[in-house]
């Protein structure tokens, strides 16, 4: 189905210039400056003020450069905290391919710590966010993934959210996903196309528990 393969190159870690001023005060008022280089710098720069995630965040609502797009994703990964995970969340129902697509990316390079914030969008009405947020969750390495994929299939009725939770689960999908698997395959209401493709993760889910 593919709708797992798309990804935007890696964001590259946050590197300041050697002897940049780290004033958090000098540091904001570049972020908002007219040069996009100078904005890129500060964004690096930024990566060492926790404080500024507002502001990072509230940079990327109206920064048009890719670039410093990348170096603000970059200081929110090396920051980490509830804020900065959270507001890499909101771009998850961004309208920008690119900032939701490098959104899930940093959340899966923080790990872990991203889960409880990205859960939490599970339910969100949107079904284009519900399919970041699967697509987030299957390449985050925790254990609760798979419970979360199986307990989203029984509950979703988006087809493509559907198609999007099969092909995580045939990512990260264990013999746990079997019952839910099974029941979404016998279900007359369910599309057969997402019945064939909920039927091949079962058939090699089957066989490597064998």
């Amino acid at each position: 189905m593919g709708l797992l393969k798309a990804r935007v190159a890696a964001v590259p870690a946050a590197i300041a210039n050697p002897g940049e001023s780290h004033d958090l005060a000098t540091l904001l008022d570049r972020l908002a400056a007219p040069d996009a280089s100078v904005r890129r710098g500060a964004a690096r720069a930024l990566r060492r003020h926790e404080a500024a995630v507002p502001e990072l965040a509230a940079a990327l609502s109206h920064e048009p450069e890719r670039p410093v797009q990348q170096a603000v994703i970059g200081a929110l990964i090396e920051i980490a905290t509830l804020p900065a995970i959270d507001a890499l969340v909101e771009l998850l129902p961004s309208e920008d391919a690119w900032l939701r697509n490098a959104a899930l990316e940093a959340l899966q390079a923080i790990g872990p710590a991203a889960l409880a914030s990205v859960h939490a969008r599970l339910t969100d009405p949107d079904p284009r966010t519900r399919i970041s947020v699967v697509v987030t969750l299957s390449g985050l390495p925790s254990d609760e993934v798979e419970a979360l994929l199986v307990d989203m299939i029984e509950h979703e009725t988006d087809v493509n959210v559907l198609a999007a939770i099969i092909e995580a689960l045939d990512l990260v999908g264990g013999p746990a996903a079997l019952p839910a698997l099974g029941h979404f395959m016998d279900s007359t209401d369910s599309d057969p196309f997402l019945v064939f493709a909920a039927g091949s993760v079962h058939a090699r889910l089957v066989k490597g528990a064998g």
